[in-house]
């Protein structure tokens, strides 16, 4: 399954009202981020620069709308189960497309059965709390890569990455040759081709001692 954050992502910041919360928030705006809550505990009711503030993540939720991802980091490393299934259950009744987040999550058995996608780094039966504020709409970084609102995630069985936004055009092009390419390499072998005839490899095979499985048998029968 893959999911993408683009242009009409709806983004909610965690710790909106500080310095950095703030500054990150009205800027991620003016870049053209649908920035539409931020959540600093104590704060419910205010609001920055128009944005509505909420005292946790838990209220900002109601902010989601159909189709928006949630992109999660934590400011030190945590792998605690801080997602399980009753917040999968609310964000999937608002129509949340899936979630990807940098500390742990919990309920796996559960998530499968509801078929909510989610990526995260660590699987911890250990929950959280909900007392530290965070931002939301801010760039963030997961896996050594800066995930920038509006950016595409293509997300599978085998991972997570990330296109910037700007790239998307290009990356889709280029996934569409490599499609094909891939499809007609897997005619080949399943008309019984070889990847050593397909790759070209039989020149490199040549500077070493390289024989068939036939030779192998032989020589071994030999005591060779």
């Amino acid at each position: 399954m893959s999911i993408l954050v683009d242009e009409g992502t709806r983004l909610c910041t965690s710790g909106i009202t500080g310095r950095e919360g703030t500054f990150h928030s009205l800027r991620n705006r003016e870049y053209g981020t649908q920035v539409v809550a931020g959540v600093t505990p104590g704060k419910g009711g205010q609001d920055v620069e128009g944005i509505p503030v909420f005292n946790t993540f838990h209220a900002a939720v109601e902010q989601a709308k159909p189709g928006d991802i949630i992109v999660i980091t934590t400011t030190s490393p945590n792998g605690d189960g801080a997602f399980g299934e009753l917040l999968a259950t609310s964000l999937a009744a608002r129509g949340v497309r899936g979630l990807i987040m940098g500390a742990g999550l919990r309920d796996t058995r559960e998530l499968r059965e509801m078929d909510f996608p989610a990526w995260t780094a660590h699987v911890s039966a250990q929950g959280t709390v909900k007392e530290t504020p965070g931002a939301v709409n801010v760039p963030v970084t997961l896996g050594g890569q800066t995930i920038r609102p509006g950016d595409a995630i293509v997300a599978d069985d085998d991972g997570v990455c990330v296109v910037p936004r700007l790239d998307v055009a290009r990356a889709a092009t280029a996934s569409e040759a490599r499609i094909a390419k891939e499809d007609a390499n897997r005619k080949q072998l399943a008309d019984g081709g070889l990847g050593l005839d397909m790759y070209g490899l039989r020149p490199k095979l040549a500077k070493v001692d390289y024989i068939s499985y036939a030779e192998y048998v032989r020589r071994a029968g030999e005591g060779a």
